[in-house]
């Protein structure tokens, strides 16, 4: 089958797809597996979709995340969260 990204980016709201591509764009750039969400689907959804399909890492990008540029990374598989900077997060993901 597919192999599941390490991460998927969540946005909200539509008005945050353009966002989220940059987002993931950065970690991608870093090495990691990425796919953004962009479907019209509720929150809840789109993370129950991401864990489905066996993905470790959420991202969920609205407003605060889109005006503090400080994102959060939940680990699906054990429910930790890790915040802060992109780099933090690729850190995080990577080590």
């Amino acid at each position: 089958g597919i192999t599941a990204p390490t991460l998927t980016v969540i946005p909200t709201d539509s008005s945050f797809n353009i966002e989220g591509q940059k987002v993931a764009q950065q970690f991608r750039a870093a090495g990691i597996s990425v796919a953004t969400d962009v479907g019209t689907k509720k929150l809840q959804k789109k993370i129950k979709s991401a864990s489905d399909a066996l993905v470790e890492y959420i991202l969920v990008l609205g407003d605060n995340e889109a005006a503090s540029q400080k994102y959060t990374v939940k680990n699906l598989a054990d429910g930790t969260e890790t915040s802060g900077s992109i780099d933090t997060l690729i850190k995080t993901i990577t080590t």
